[in-house]
């Protein structure tokens, strides 16, 4: 059975085709992450492999389980010349205590007395990982540093999937503070970060068992980019049922 809901009346109409419904919203919580294990080099069978391995001489591999699913990570191992390797610590599916291997090169030796006088490593698809819960970060920024007056690489952050920039603006951009956890193993983690929100919840009948978190794309600048996804199956009363389209937030197609 697939069904329709109308904004403001929260009405469900039975009817047999139906393009989209509009979301009801509840609070912006992020879920709570665990302690995950980690299992060996390499997870067995079919898992999500996650290839952060960038600027390395030679890789290896980290495999988690215990959160939402068993993920796999690609890390460096050792680093090209002029890179150095460190490790980053970070929350990603819903595991709070993942670390991985990355290789970076902070200080690229010209002179600047701003920004605009440093060469940025472009971003590409490939090259975003997580940050923390709803942020991605790629490395290569163009950055001066004020107190040596020499270009060194940043980072470059966006939202992850799931989540939206929560002011559109350039003015409010979003951003997360690298922290050194470890001087003498290069340990470090990105906290503070801000600048985006989680996809609102659709809460079906306003059962908590139907409660389903929309969708976005990584990179979403705006609330409108989330939804929920055709096909995505919901139950209540009469029966299962589903949209027949994705169903975008604020969306309502007759």
């Amino acid at each position: 059975m697939q069904k329709s809901r109308i904004f403001g009346s929260l009405t469900l109409s039975k009817l047999f085709i139906v393009l989209c419904a509009i979301f009801t919203f509840s609070t912006n919580n992020a879920s709570g992450a665990t302690a995950c294990t980690f299992v060996s080099s390499v997870c067995a069978g079919s898992v999500q492999v996650y290839n952060y391995a960038m600027n390395c001489a030679t890789t290896t591999n980290v495999c988690y389980s215990g959160g939402d699913y068993t993920f796999q990570i690609r890390q460096c191992a050792t680093c090209s010349s002029g890179y150095t390797l460190g490790t980053v610590s970070t929350t990603m599916a819903g595991c709070n205590n993942v670390s991985y291997k990355v290789c970076t090169r902070p200080d690229t030796g010209t002179s600047c007395t701003s920004d605009s006088n440093c060469t940025s490593i472009s971003p590409t698809e490939a090259g975003w990982r997580i940050a923390s819960d709803g942020y991605q970060y790629q490395y290569g920024k163009g950055t001066c540093n004020t107190s040596t007056k020499k270009c060194q690489y940043g980072y470059y952050f966006r939202c992850d999937v799931g989540y939206y920039k929560t002011n559109p603006l350039a003015a409010y951009p979003v951003s997360c503070i690298k922290q050194i956890t470890n001087i003498s193993t290069g340990e470090f983690s990105f906290v503070n970060c801000s600048g985006c929100s989680r996809c609102d919840e659709f809460t079906g009948d306003g059962d908590s068992s139907n409660a389903y978190y929309g969708t976005s794309a990584a990179g979403s600048t705006m609330a409108s980019n989330c939804y929920i996804p055709a096909d995505e199956e919901f139950s209540d009363t009469t029966g299962t049922w589903s949209f027949t389209d994705d169903c975008y937030n604020g969306l309502i197609l007759n």
